[in-house]
């Protein structure tokens, strides 16, 4: 008997032609269209989260497969659909009290660690265009640098997505560097008209594979960095002629007569849906591995228009007992390696997005074209407390660019989590000798001493 397969859409989605002929495909190979689910859930009301959804998604497939099946069943996604069905095997897929065995994940275009154009999403053309709501709160959680981001990357480092024993095979699938639309449509919707990007979604945003990284200072003032999290499971593939939506949608495009030979986004999914054993798995993650490194890697160090090999940075500001430090500025520093100076400054930052609803995530989007391996580059943090009396040490760091090129890989995301101490200025808190009759002081909100030599009676 063939497997299942359930397929799960994205953000705004309210037909299942979205999925184009992509289930009737999968029966030229040779999945029984039966076993074909078209899944349907409601992402544009403000009020429903993706949590909601990873629970409503985990009745419906016990809805379908009933609590008795022991079949095997793969889960194929497009775009937010990936949140959602990691959302659900995170906190809703049970092994012990499972229906059937999964299988593979196949994640299409998913904005792993957020997309551009979520912010824009939630503005006011976009509520008109859409014609009411547009799903606020999904939106906010896939708006760059969110909470909801930083949580599943925390699955992937020490949750369910960590063990081996329940962890599925995990296949990442996006279409290439967006092609240049014009100037004016880029001023329009720049979200939509990246390099590096599917025209939706970041390449690098797309990609499962993530590392995060702890920054800091220590008690001596030296700076202190290290990892605290890499997550290198996911089989990843660029398909450079594919888009996210439209004609050349990397689904979307998919008709009912296409076949592996005629279609690179069905010959992928074909190829994933057929890994069985963890040997496979590593054979068709390296080839994977080997054709985006052909794809990518010749063009660095070109400084050109389009293609750009580009590296995402999220940083999480925090101070030094983890609660989050909104008031902040980020410089980013540039050395040239001459003394002259005579190297052109590198504009390696493409974008910066500070998070709306949590503004303690800062996401920037980094042209690896532009950065000169013998320069160094440094980011400062400085941050404001809003009162005097409590300060925020001021962290920077800085790399030469062929250790940058190391640490920001192209086509990923990384995290670092930028830790700000606070100093409280002397006057927060001090002691007086009790046995001096003469000492009783009075202060004000700063701790200044206003008054003194009050007697003890």
């Amino acid at each position: 008997m063939p497997d299942t397969v359930f397929l799960v859409h994205g953000w705004s989605v309210e037909s299942t032609e979205t999925y184009g002929g992509l289930h009737n495909a999968l029966a030229g190979l040779d999945y029984n269209i039966k076993q074909v689910h078209l899944g349907r859930y409601v992402s544009m009301d403000d009020r429903v989260r993706v949590e909601d959804l990873a629970k409503a998604m985990q009745k419906a497939i016990i809805d379908q497969l009933g609590r008795l099946f022991s079949g095997r069943f793969h889960i194929i996604t497009h775009s937010t659909g990936g949140l959602v069905a990691r959302e659900w095997f995170r906190r809703q897929w049970m092994p012990a009290k499972k229906p059937g065995r999964l299988g593979n994940f196949i994640f299409l275009a998913s904005p792993h660690f957020g997309s551009r154009l979520a912010h824009q999403g939630r503005g006011m053309l976009a509520g008109i265009v859409k014609g009411g709501e547009t799903g606020d709160r999904v939106l906010e959680q896939l708006e760059l640098g969110s909470d909801f981001q930083w949580e599943l990357a925390d699955d992937l480092f020490t949750g369910a997505w960590s063990k081996a024993s329940t962890r599925p095979f995990a296949f990442s699938v996006i279409g290439g560097s967006f092609e240049n639309r014009g100037i004016i449509a880029r001023k329009i919707v720049p979200g939509a008209m990246e390099y590096g990007s599917d025209g939706t979604v970041r390449v690098a945003a797309g990609n499962l594979n993530v590392h995060r990284y702890r920054f800091g200072l220590n008690a001596n003032g030296s700076a202190s960095f290290r990892q605290t999290g890499a997550f290198e499971d996911s089989a990843f593939l660029v398909l450079p002629d594919k888009w996210h939506t439209g004609k050349r949608g990397i689904m979307g495009s998919i008709r009912s007569s296409d076949t592996v030979s005629t279609h690179t986004g069905l010959a992928a999914i074909a190829e994933c849906l057929d890994v069985s054993t963890k040997a496979e798995y590593q054979a068709l993650a390296k080839k994977y591995a080997r054709t985006t490194r052909t794809k990518f890697t010749n063009k660095e160090g070109k400084r050109t228009k389009t293609n750009k090999v580009c590296s995402q940075l999220v940083l999480k500001m925090v101070d030094d007992v983890g609660q989050p430090v909104h008031d902040y500025r980020v410089e980013i520093l540039y050395l040239p390696s001459k003394a002259d100076a005579s190297e052109e400054p590198s504009d390696i930052v493409l974008h910066l997005h500070k998070n709306k609803l949590n503004p303690c995530y800062i996401t920037l989007l980094l042209n690896r074209h532009r950065m000169v391996d013998t320069a160094s580059y440094g980011v400062r943090v400085v941050a404001a407390t809003g009162t005097d009396i409590v300060d925020y040490k001021t962290v920077e760091v800085y790399a030469k660019g062929a250790k940058l090129r190391e640490l920001l890989q192209h086509n990923r995301t990384t995290q670092i989590e930028v830790v700000i101490p606070r100093e409280p200025q002397s006057d927060v808190f001090r002691f007086h000798a009790g046995d001096d009759a003469d000492l009783h002081v009075k202060w004000n909100r700063d701790g200044e001493i206003r008054k003194t030599g009050r007697k003890v009676r």
